[in-house]
């Protein structure tokens, strides 16, 4: 049974197939799928070092926080993320990312959102995010 959030989610095991996730705000929570299929990728938040992460694992594990930024400040910025694969086996080197939730200052508290494809509002701010898609 596929237990991915609202039964969508990007998926590629192409390595350096990389999606970018551009938000306004002070922090972000990018959450996927862990299997048995699945290897390793990076995360580079606003052109920075690379984060390795690992979605690896005997059980399939769905939901899971691939990646937290720290608290930012609230402004513009990117993610992107890349399949960085450590085995040459394309059956073996998949990552997929299920969904996105955003954070925003809004005076002195945050107000946490989940995104899907499409144009939302939250309070008074409009948010807008394409689906990732690996390239």
């Amino acid at each position: 049974m596929l237990t991915c959030f609202e039964g969508t989610f990007a998926v590629s095991n192409t390595n350096g197939a990389s999606a970018t996730i551009s938000f306004f705000g002070s922090r972000i929570a990018l959450y996927g799928a862990k299997r048995s299929n699945h290897n390793q990728f990076t995360t580079v938040l606003d052109g920075g070092n690379p984060l390795v992460g690992d979605g690896k694992s005997q059980q399939p594990l769905f939901g899971q926080t691939l990646y937290q930024s720290p608290i930012l400040a609230n402004t513009a910025h990117t993610v992107t993320i890349t399949v960085a694969s450590a085995v040459a086996d394309v059956a073996q080197s998949f990552f997929d990312l299920d969904y996105v939730s955003c954070a925003q200052s809004v005076g002195t508290a945050q107000a946490d959102v989940a995104l899907r494809a499409g144009n939302h509002r939250h309070g008074g701010t409009q948010f807008n995010l394409l689906t990732p898609t690996f390239t």
